[in-house]
């Protein structure tokens, strides 16, 4: 036999495949770069402008890139190509998609690390059957049984804030409605008493804004993509520490309760004084009727939920409350229909009371439209498409601009006014549906948002009957950074004053 043949049709194969290789890859960037956009360099693609840049000015060069290259228009970093659309026609075509699910590599590094293959990170027949297996948690007479646990501990944040208000000082409502939410979300997610507004403090919620600042950071700088490069790093370092922060403290919470859960049914016991179910008991319930669902599986999905319930929600909360405290106006129509509802009472908000808040869900909507918890979410494509005559290629990623939606002139007119009255029935009638798209939309829209929705209200309700609240830091002041969720980088600064 004739090695050297054997030789040379070996290499000639491989010259083939990478020349094949050579041709869609050249195909792919040329079919990208027709889509407008800043100049590209090898390896840093387009954030030769974000590297050096710090957190807080992310947002302004990226928002600067939109207005200079249009609703769609591409970026490049590390040989990913990013198209980032700000229009709800285009927006429509990837989220009606039943094929195009596939969240992109932004959620790829930490995320992925901390959550594995939960609700927000998974895809597939593994998310269809993991979003099929926990819709019915989020039943509305299982979140009807939570609003006492948002009232309760909302009650403990007002009495605290009680003792600063009338005071003249300026408040960061933001680390309370922070300790607030994680005592919530610990309650109803885990069924247990965490007391972060009792100790001031949580190393939990720590780690949480450590991993979204590294997660941010990989994007942000293409040479922290690469594993080996970023095990090296400080970032690296600051990685570890905090998922293994994550990661123990949920796991020893889920071993705990199953073994509660097996003491109490060999002894043939009941749990006592309880009165409602928490999501964790509920995923074990159902995880006992279909063994496929691992102790993996648990811990990332209760993860999924402690994140998506208790960071965007603090923002929201805080961000509402911000902007209640700018406008006079729009907070006495609050406290009217509260009025309207309470009188003079001094209950605790239920279910049915929540039903009857009309004025408090428009100026809600309007919250997130100013200030969009999640101003981006982005997918892998999968299947190609066409966006106002461009091609979007297989492997290219489509980020979603919630922020960008929300302050279309043609549906929003003068989009930086705060303005309730925009979800009046009558306003809304001719609103895009994927111009307002808050929690998203399409398949994998936010499925704890009616959780979010309860908690909100709750805490609004009980921050309104008791604090008349003026924000002193005008809008155009307020410095956030935009990531997966938003963050204010000073705070949000409020004047409380107990209401008679």
């Amino acid at each position: 036999m004739d090695f050297s043949l054997v030789i040379y049709g070996f290499t000639a194969i491989l010259i083939i495949y990478a020349f094949d290789k050579f041709l869609k890859w050249r195909h792919f960037v040329n079919t990208v770069n027709r889509i407008p956009g800043p100049k590209s360099y090898p390896i840093i693609g387009t954030m030769w402008e974000t590297m050096n840049a710090k957190r807080d000015e992310i947002f302004d060069i990226m928002k600067k890139r939109t207005e200079t290259y249009g609703p769609i228009h591409r970026l490049w970093t590390s040989g990913f190509a990013d198209i980032r659309i700000d229009r709800a026609e285009y927006v429509e075509k990837v989220l009606k998609s039943t094929t195009n699910i596939k969240k992109s590599q932004f959620y790829d590094y930490e995320f992925r690390k901390w959550l594995g293959n939960g609700l927000i990170t998974s895809t597939g027949e593994q998310w269809h059957m993991h979003r099929k297996f926990l819709t019915p948690t989020f039943h509305f007479s299982i979140l009807e049984g939570f609003c006492d646990v948002f009232a309760e501990k909302c009650q403990i944040m007002v009495e605290k804030l009680k003792k600063v208000a009338d005071t003249g000082k300026v408040v960061d409502i933001f680390d309370y409605v922070n300790l607030c939410a994680l005592d919530i979300i610990c309650e109803t997610a885990m069924g247990i008493q965490m007391n972060a507004q009792e100790t001031g403090e949580s190393e939990y919620t720590d780690a949480i804004k450590e991993i979204a600042t590294v997660n941010a950071c990989r994007y942000f700088k293409p040479h922290l993509r690469y594993e080996w490069i970023f095990a090296l790093t400080s970032y690296g370092a600051r990685s570890r520490k905090a998922l293994k922060t994550l990661n123990d403290f949920t796991e020893k919470v889920i071993k705990e309760r199953k073994a509660l859960r097996k003491e109490l049914s060999n002894s043939g016991e009941a749990e006592t004084g309880k009165k409602r179910k928490m999501f964790l008991d509920l995923v074990l319930d159902e995880t006992e009727k279909r063994p496929f669902f691992t102790d993996k599986d648990i811990r990332e999905e209760v993860d999924t939920f402690m994140f998506a319930g208790h960071d965007t929600t603090t923002v929201a909360m805080s961000f509402a409350l911000y902007l209640i405290g700018l406008h006079p106006e729009v907070q006495e129509k609050l406290y009217q229909e509260q009025l309207d509802i309470f009188g003079d009472s001094k209950e605790l908000p239920t279910y049915k009371n929540l039903s009857e808040m009309k004025y408090m869900d428009m100026v809600m909507k309007e919250s997130l439209r100013v200030l969009p918890t999640v101003p981006r979410v982005s997918r892998r494509i999968t299947e190609e498409f066409e966006v106002d005559g461009y091609t979007i290629p297989v492997g290219a990623s489509v980020s979603i601009g919630i922020y960008g939606c929300s302050r279309d002139e043609r549906y929003f007119p003068d989009p930086e006014k705060f303005d309730p009255d925009r979800f009046l029935p009558e306003n809304k009638k001719n609103l895009h549906p994927y111009a307002f798209i808050p929690f998203s939309a399409g398949l994998r829209n936010c499925i704890g948002q009616r959780f979010a929705q309860l908690e909100e209200k709750v805490i609004l309700s009980m921050m309104i009957r008791n604090f008349k609240i003026t924000s002193p830091v005008p809008l155009k002041d307020m410095k956030y950074i935009q990531e997966i969720v938003s963050r204010p980088i000073d705070g949000v600064k409020l004047i409380l004053e107990k209401r008679e």
